[in-house]
């Protein structure tokens, strides 16, 4: 969900972190006593982070109103890798 990230002194533009979904995998796969494979998946959707600057004052008689300020997009990243225990 939406977070406040920094309040306006008058309380009327407030700068907000927009609500987003972001999703990972991570999976494991035993070959024997000793050896594993191991992937790690980042990021799935690929989805950026926004902030918004969320005002209620009135303009041009649009009571609530919302402008975007920042997108940040990590992008993904995927690992492999092997795990032998001795």
């Amino acid at each position: 969900d939406k977070y406040v990230k920094q309040y306006s002194a008058d309380g009327q533009s407030d700068h907000i972190v927009d609500p987003f979904f972001k999703m990972d995998l991570s999976l494991k796969q035993q070959i024997s006593k000793t050896i594993a494979v191991i992937l790690n998946i980042n990021n799935l959707t690929n989805r950026s982070e926004t902030t918004s600057e969320e005002n209620t004052v009135t303009v041009n008689n649009i009571p609530y109103w919302k402008n975007p300020l920042t997108a940040e997009l990590y992008g993904r990243t995927i690992d492999l890798g092997l795990r032998i225990s001795l």
